[in-house]
């Protein structure tokens, strides 16, 4: 399973009922910048700075597996909207049509709140709607070469209606992750 910065936080998570492991994972610590690594004055504006690089990096790795792009949505308990809200590079929009649409990130991922994500989670994805064309979709396809040269990159039209749940499944664990975040009350 391909996961990025696992740290020892993640296993208070493992032992919660309805856990399901995802194939990027993460935590952030929410007062991270008062532990001892950090010698430095910092205040829990600045800190919550860091929480952009946690999504890129999980972005990043979704872009590495799909090799579809990164995460482009963002999805939010209400309670973590003030952390969101916070950030240097949030800017706040109302969308007519999606009233759970808070605002967008960095100008890159739209921020969504949802009640049914736990208030302990960002769960980022990218949105398939860009991908999918009716029943068809384009996937990537590399070739790798007999010789010194660079692997071929190729698309190929799949048609959805031929795969299977476990096939589409997988695909999905590809396209999204998810930052668990700690002593945040």
């Amino acid at each position: 399973m391909s996961r990025i910065n696992i740290d020892e936080d993640i296993n208070f998570f493992k032992t919660e009922p309805d856990y399901v492991p995802w194939r990027h994972e993460t935590t952030w610590d929410y007062k991270g910048y008062k532990t001892p690594v950090y010698d430095c004055d910092m205040a829990q504006h600045d800190w919550n700075n860091t929480l952009i690089t946690k999504i890129n990096q999980m972005s990043a790795q979704i872009h590495q597996v799909s090799s579809r792009g990164g995460a482009d949505n963002i999805t939010i308990h209400p309670s973590l909207a003030p952390i969101l809200e916070d950030l240097a590079y949030f800017h706040s929009n109302i969308v007519l049509d999606d009233i759970n649409h808070i605002g967008n990130l960095s100008a890159r991922y739209h921020v969504r709140l949802d009640y049914d994500v736990p208030p302990n989670e960002v769960r980022l994805h990218r949105d398939r709607s860009k991908e999918i064309n009716g029943d068809y979709m384009f996937i990537p396809v590399f070739t790798e070469p007999t010789d010194n040269s660079l692997p071929e990159y190729s698309l190929k039209l799949i048609d959805m209606r031929e795969l299977t749940l476990e096939e589409i499944e997988e695909y999905e664990q590809k396209n999204k992750g998810r930052i668990f975040i700690t002593n945040y009350e």
